[in-house]
């Protein structure tokens, strides 16, 4: 009996959830006739409660609608004015059937969008840019829209090209002419010796700009499309100055891309090394700009190349954590110069002598560069760890960072390094280390071993 008793209890709860649902078919008419037969491109939303459709066709129908009364909303773009409020009364069933007839709230204007002499581009209604249209075959268009004045724009592949007004009448269709958008390209070349940029150096970082338009960081040739034609200066620069190399006259007509060819020899070199991490190839980036951008890898034997302007300058290396090395380098036009393996190991410490009277000494701290290019140095750390005899701790007085300039290949620099040994006995030893760097991450050159 119980068991019956609560199987009666639960189908009695379980009838009390109301799952009544229905359904809403709108069907859009302009002057008789579905909308898609007499506007084929247009953005229209209906919206009633926390339902709504926008952009269809004809018609369409909303399923799962809770029962209810309900204010549809009929909006049309690019204004999003309200055309009109429809009352609605949903009920469980049957689909509830809202008939809209457009004309008496709404025109249609046309027009033919030309791109050089040729059918083509795009028609953006609403003026935020969204609903863009296409045209048809021929450059047509054609926009169901509310009646009154409003804006619109025609737009190619990379962005807006012309806006556009127009004024229509409810019921009407206006023609609001045809629209020739002339545009040009512009196809830039890049050669050094006669050679694609890519083959002769695989790292480099090269910009062009002109008006308004620019391009970065490309191999070989590159294409610059939806140019307005007219008269330029294209500048273009080599990174890691930043220097423009030099500035060309361009003009840019419709049709037929202008072609421009950038011989880079005259006016840049080619600077190459090998970049090592822990004595083995690669695992590290070459970072030409001083600022940091246009970072390029090397190739599996650690070799990197790269096209800076003629003169003077200044790279760097760089492992996965920011920066590891400074290097300097003096390019000249069409030549490729090794700026050697600059990396920690070709810079060594010593100490050049020690003047003063115990607790106080001067170290004379010498950096020898063995590597094959120049190393810029700055002593940011400069520490003294105990190894043997009595144990004391002494003091680095003497303030860092301390710039010691670029050091050429076999040269050196010295700076002098004020230390205080107090409660340190004669025979006690230190490791030196010495740690540099030129304004980012650090190394520690080779340390040494000696007495105060």
């Amino acid at each position: 009996m119980r068991l019956l008793l609560l199987s009666i209890f639960s189908l009695s709860a379980f009838s009390q959830i109301d799952l009544s649902r229905g359904s809403v078919q709108i069907n859009l008419k302009y002057n008789g006739q579905p909308v898609s037969q007499s506007a084929p491109g247009f953005y229209i939303t209906v919206s009633f409660g926390s339902y709504g459709a926008g952009m269809f066709y004809d018609s369409i129908t909303i399923g799962d609608v809770t029962p209810g009364n309900y204010s549809m909303a009929v909006q049309v773009s690019p204004s999003s004015a309200v055309l009109m409020t429809i009352p609605l009364v949903v009920a469980a069933g049957p689909a509830t059937v809202v008939d809209i007839e457009l004309n008496t709230v709404a025109g249609i204007y046309f027009g033919k969008l030309l791109v050089n002499g040729q059918p083509g581009g795009a028609v953006s209604c609403p003026s935020t840019g969204a609903g863009c249209f296409g045209t048809d075959g021929a450059g047509i268009f054609k926009h169901l829209v509310a009646a009154g004045p409003g804006t619109g724009y025609l737009r190619g592949s990379s962005g807006t090209f012309l806006n556009y007004n127009y004024t229509v009448t409810a019921g009407q269709t206006v023609d609001i002419g045809t629209f020739n958008h002339s545009i040009g390209s512009v196809q830039i070349n890049l050669k050094y010796n006669g050679q694609p940029v890519s083959q002769s150096a695989p790292g480099f970082y090269i910009t062009v700009s002109f008006g308004s338009y620019g391009a970065g960081m490309f191999y070989d040739s590159i294409t610059i499309g939806d140019v307005t034609p007219g008269s330029y200066s294209m500048a273009v620069q080599v990174s890691p100055s930043d220097a423009v190399l030099q500035t060309i006259p361009i003009t840019v007509t419709a049709g037929s891309p202008t072609v421009v060819n950038v011989e880079l020899c005259s006016l840049a070199g080619v600077i190459k090394g090998t970049l090592t991490v822990n004595g083995q190839p690669g695992g590290g980036y070459v970072s030409c700009p001083s600022s940091g951008s246009g970072c390029i890898g090397v190739d599996p034997s650690g070799v990197f190349s790269h096209v800076v302007a003629a003169g003077n300058g200044t790279g760097y290396l760089r492992g996965s954590g920011g920066l590891a090395w400074y290097y300097a380098y003096k390019a000249q036009a069409c030549t490729t110069v090794a700026i050697g393996d600059p990396t920690a190991s070709n810079v060594i410490q010593s100490r050049a002598s020690a003047t003063g009277t115990a607790p106080n000494k001067t170290w004379s701290m010498k950096y020898t560069n063995n590597g094959a290019g120049p190393a810029p140095l700055n002593l940011t750390q400069f520490t003294l760890t105990h190894a043997s005899g009595p144990i004391c701790t002494p003091t680095v007085q003497t303030a860092l960072p301390i710039p010691l300039g670029t050091i050429q290949p076999g040269q050196f620099a010295t700076t002098p390094i004020a230390i205080n040994f107090a409660g340190c006995g004669a025979t006690s030893r230190f490791t030196v280390s010495s740690t540099v760097n030129n304004g980012a991450n650090s190394i520690t050159l080779p340390t040494f071993t000696s007495f105060q």
